[in-house]
């Protein structure tokens, strides 16, 4: 059975792995005070022999031997092992719950839909340059163009509105490709974005690897709710 003994002045409890001898004096870990411990179990408590506080905390080891050693006060155990159990209630908490697959999937398709939301907005900007020239001889100027003018004109404002709405869809799939929104839209953008500049063959690539595909087939957490 283990001996407690307690400190006159601070009244912390020692708890020392073996009884110390009748006579031998020990130092108090808390306040510095050399005492000659009686077990808790006695009633007669006799005066302590207090000596000066001032003394370094650093003791040598030959008067720690010869005081009868400095003992941990029996709160520190408790305190460990309730830093122990904290430890192992967060650890299950951080292991029921799986890693999301989203996260790798947009690190993977960043680069080719942000390649191909470039080359997307570029070709919208040159179809909307094309248009306004498509259309200059056709509103600013004194005479009526010919019919033949007119009709290739025409032809020419078309395939701009055409060229537009095909940077457009490159664009849209780029988008739905980076948030992992849609992996049909995703796909049809990246086979429109061939041509340019063979910028789709890297999106159909990115798209066909199986942690991309796992990515777009897991819901977003907001769905979950």
């Amino acid at each position: 059975m283990a001996v407690k003994y307690t400190c006159p002045d601070c009244k912390s409890v020692l708890r020392p792995a073996n009884p110390v001898a009748p006579g031998k004096k020990i130092k108090c870990p808390e306040c510095e005070a050399i005492f000659v411990p009686v077990p808790a179990t006695k009633a007669e408590k006799p005066a302590p022999k207090k000596e000066s506080k001032a003394a370094p905390k650093a003791a040598s080891s030959d008067e720690d031997e010869d005081e009868g050693g400095i003992y941990g006060v029996a709160q520190e155990s408790t305190e460990k092992t309730e830093e122990q159990k904290k430890g192992l209630h967060f650890g299950s908490l951080r292991d029921k719950y799986a890693k999301s697959k989203r996260g790798p999937a947009m690190a993977m398709c960043v680069q080719p839909a942000n390649t191909m939301m470039l080359m997307g907005a570029i070709l919208c900007i040159l179809m909307v340059v094309f248009c306004i020239w498509a259309i200059f001889p056709m509103v600013f100027t004194e005479k009526a163009l010919p019919s033949d003018r007119m009709k290739e004109q025409i032809i020419y404002l078309v395939c701009g509105i055409c060229g537009f709405v095909y940077g457009g869809l490159v664009c849209n799939g780029a988008s739905k490709m980076q948030s992992l929104e849609s992996y049909s839209w995703a796909m049809v953008g990246s086979v429109m974005a061939i041509p340019l500049l063979l910028v789709g063959m890297w999106g159909i690539v990115t798209l066909r690897n199986e942690e991309v595909i796992a990515g777009f087939e897991e819901k977003p957490v907001a769905d979950h709710r």
